[in-house]
Parts: structure tokens; C-alpha cells; sequence
């Protein structure tokens, strides 16, 4: 089975819908789930990706810019069931053959606030999984300071944040193949800066043979693939 997740930021634009076309002819996921979408209630809806095959789709609107989620899937291809969501999360129950596991999307919103109630909301959903969980998403924060270039060693305080977060919810990062850096800064057309926000996070890895590498930079985020399969 192949996830790919793509903060997109913003889906409303006719790049997007040029790119995210290429994007799916080239990695031809069952799932796929764009982040940051800047799409609020009432924006058009996706319909080309019905052309692809993604007759299912579950979303999260922004509130006014900022953030969003949204879900597509091949239903002909994978069993999902959205089994709740929040303004920064969508947690499913996916089927396919022999795979049985638990996904949460998640975009978290760069504010200190919005990170809050998120982590709360997660360690809550953690109490509640004793089955195979795979997390994947942008979650605007890194977990060592060597996860961004220049080194980020004024965000020591806020990555060891980050670790204990994730030890709170049982998870263990996934390593990765491809960019190591997921999100590029430019100025005057010079990469000024380069970070790792998007994670892959799993707890009790029935999935023992699961993937995750970065593929070529759309927009300023590389696109995330997930490869879950049994050995």
C-alpha cells in the first residue's frame, strides 16, 4: 500500500492542480492526503481527482487561511473509515488484504496554542490504541536541533518538547529514505534555510515493514511516500 501526503499550501490555484496531477500519474497512491490546504467551507471541490480514480474523500476546512486537511482514497483499492477528526487531525481505520492498521493525518498550526491542544488531543487517541498506528504529517517542529541547516540551537527547549511528546504517545520515528530536509526557505531565489517537519511515527509495529522516503520538492515542501507492506 503507498501514502503520500503533500503539504500543499493551498489547493484552490491551477499550479496545484497541475502539479498534484503529475504527482499522482508518477506514485500512483491509494491514499493520499493533502496538508495545509487553505480551503475553507464552501471552496470548490476537487473534482478532478475523481478522474484518478479517489471516489472517496474526507475533509477538514481551514479557518480562513490557515490550515486544513484533505483526504482522498480508492475505495475500489483500500478499505478506510474516518473515526474522528479535529481542526488539525484526521484519524482512520485502514484495510487492505492482510494490512489492518490505524493512520492519523495530522497538519499542526505553528502557534504555541494550536500545538497545545493538539498534543492533548493526541495523548488522549494513544490511550486508546493497542493495535498498529501509523502517524504521518507536518508537524511544524523538529526533533533535534541538527533537523534544520543552518543548525537550529536556539530550538533546543522546543525539540526536546517535541521528543518527550512523542515518547508520551509510545511512538517511534521511522527512518527514511531520500531529502533529508522537507521544507526549503528561499530568498532571492538562495535556499536561506532547510527543515524537517514532516514526520512518520509509529507504535507497535505489527507493520514491520513500513517506509517512508521523500520525493522531488513541489511548492516549498517535498512530497512524503509511505510503502506499508508485510514480509
Amino acid at each position: 500500500m503507498k501514502i503520500v501526503t503533500w503539504n500543499s499550501r493551498g489547493v484552490q490555484h491551477a499550479p496545484f492542480r497541475r502539479e498534484c496531477k503529475e504527482l499522482i500519474k508518477m506514485q500512483k497512491p491509494e491514499i493520499i492526503c493533502f496538508l495545509e490546504t487553505k480551503a475553507e467551507a464552501g471552496s470548490p471541490d476537487l473534482r478532478f481527482m475523481l478522474r484518478f480514480g479517489y471516489d472517496k474523500q474526507f475533509r477538514v476546512h481551514s479557518h480562513g487561511r490557515a490550515g486544513g486537511l484533505w483526504l482522498f482514497w480508492k475505495s475500489s483499492l483500500v478499505d478506510l473509515e474516518v473515526l474522528s477528526s479535529t481542526n488539525q487531525a484526521i484519524h482512520c481505520l485502514v484495510r487492505q488484504q492482510r494490512l489492518l492498521f490505524l493512520s492519523t493525518f495530522v497538519y499542526v498550526q505553528p502557534h504555541t496554542t494550536m500545538k497545545k491542544e493538539f498534543w492533548s488531543f493526541l495523548q488522549d487517541l494513544a490511550l486508546s490504541i493497542t493495535g498498529s498506528w501509523v502517524l504521518i504529517g507536518d508537524f511544524n517542529d523538529i526533533a533535534t536541533v541538527d533537523e534544520a541547516s543552518p543548525r537550529a540551537t536556539n530550538r533546543f527547549n522546543s525539540a526536546r518538547r517535541f521528543r518527550e511528546h512523542l515518547d508520551t504517545c509510545s511512538l517511534l520515528s521511522k527512518d527514511s529514505l531520500g531529502c533529508k530536509f522537507t521544507w526549503i526557505r528561499k530568498a532571492n531565489g538562495r535556499i536561506i534555510l532547510r527543515e524537517s517537519l514532516i514526520g512518520h511515527f509509529s507504535k507497535l509495529l505489527v507493520l514491520r515493514n513500513s517506509q517512508m522516503r521523500s520525493s522531488s520538492t513541489f511548492r516549498d515542501y517535498v512530497v512524503t511516500i509511505i510503502q506499508l507492506c508485510y514480509i
